[in-house]
């Protein structure tokens, strides 16, 4: 394959990269917005992060803000009294996370690795934007009634 044509495959790959992740990042910034600072993990501005251009370090820090957003979410929900298992978003997010690693340790090679990991990332931002909007519905101060 002529170097030109890997050039262009790797451009289509950024594109729909950048096509996608920037309105997750948005609807994670509006998630993380719900939770009150002092269970957040992370700041909204450092989702940003997910843009990070080296791959290696780049997935580290994906691993650590899909752990820290679900850290957040799961103090956010305990705090409001919501019933959750675990930490909401984590399976997805780490899910999401390990299908990406395996992608890169095959080189981008494997298209149904990239599938996998294409759903897995939808399934992911559903997730997140499911959290969003149950925080949203959730009062964030329960009201004490027995003044």
């Amino acid at each position: 394959m002529a170097w030109g044509s890997v050039l262009v495959i790797l451009l289509m790959y950024a594109g729909l990269g950048l096509i996608l992740i920037v309105p997750f990042i948005l609807s994670a910034q509006k998630t993380l917005r719900q939770v009150a600072p002092h269970n957040r993990r992370l700041q909204p501005v450092q989702l940003w992060w997910w843009l990070m251009p080296i791959p290696i370090v780049s997935h580290i820090i994906i691993f650590i803000l899909v752990l820290r957003l679900a850290q957040s979410l799961h103090a956010e929900y305990k705090e409001r009294g919501i019933p959750a298992s675990n930490a909401p978003t984590l399976v997805a997010g780490m899910a999401q996370w390990g299908v990406s690693v395996l992608m890169i340790l095959a080189g981008g090679r494997k298209v149904g690795l990239f599938a996998v990991g294409l759903a897995l990332f939808f399934v992911y931002w559903t997730s997140v934007a499911t959290v969003r909007r149950k925080l949203e519905e959730t009062p964030k101060e329960i009201p004490n009634t027995n003044i």
